[in-house]
């Protein structure tokens, strides 16, 4: 490949009759001159793209998705209708201090629903993860019950089944370590079916819970000793 005229003999214009090799002008030339000629050697290495992108398609204006929340540390993102469009779920304290689960349904073009779709948490829920934990198709929801300060929160994780709908049923409480605060979910034994690992921050532990394939789990078993001290995990 030969660079385009405008690039060849550049040299010259530093060393040409009558001019210091370091004159101005010849070195705004020569910034000019490679800058063409780096230009036109980009459009022989970068093919045409097959499609153009409208910038006019991501002209969507942002939105506050805080709804009735005054305080939200959940946010999630997942299928929570069956439509095939991804949606977005907060969680947090309420103006009358309970915890709720809003669900905006999503478009499929970065839109979303006016309105959420309101479901009742744990209290104490400060984040969650999701998945089909029951295998029915549809997203559930996991909450880690704790809290970062010196309070434990309620010690539990939740599991609440989704109804496919937008919507999830009352929360289904299990025991955890000291003031779990981050959840994951994982088939850490390969039976095919998701368990929860907790962070407990407080405990300076990890809680195992393992999943019986219908939505239900068992009470953390002597796992929950995998110990991080002096370290307080806050998330997985």
């Amino acid at each position: 490949m030969h660079l385009p005229k405008q690039a060849e003999n550049i040299s010259n214009l530093l060393r040409g009759p009558g001019r210091p090799r370091y004159h101005r002008e010849a070195m705004t030339a020569l910034r000019k001159k490679l800058l063409t000629a780096s230009s036109a050697l980009l459009l022989c290495l970068v093919p045409k793209p097959a499609f153009a992108v409208k910038p006019a398609a991501f002209n969507v204006p942002p939105r506050d998705l805080i709804g009735s929340l005054r305080a939200q540390p959940i946010l999630v993102v997942g299928d929570f209708n069956g439509d095939g469009n991804p949606d977005v779920m907060l969680g947090g304290l309420n103006a009358t201090g309970g915890t709720e689960l809003l669900v905006y349904l999503g478009n499929g073009k970065g839109v979303f629903a006016p309105q959420p779709i309101v479901s009742k948490a744990n209290a104490n829920a400060i984040q969650a993860a999701v998945i089909d934990v029951n295998h029915d198709g549809k997203l559930d929801v996991v909450t880690a019950n704790g809290s970062l300060i010196d309070l434990d929160g309620s010690n539990t994780v939740s599991v609440q089944l989704g109804n496919g709908d937008g919507t999830f049923q009352a929360p289904v409480n299990y025991p955890a370590g000291r003031s779990p605060v981050f959840v994951a979910v994982a088939d850490l034994n390969g039976d095919g079916n998701p368990d929860i690992l907790a962070a407990d921050y407080n405990g300076k532990a990890v809680s195992v819970l393992f999943s019986h394939g219908d939505g239900t789990f068992s009470a953390p078993p002597a796992l929950r000793s995998m110990a991080f001290q002096p370290a307080s995990p806050w998330a997985i």
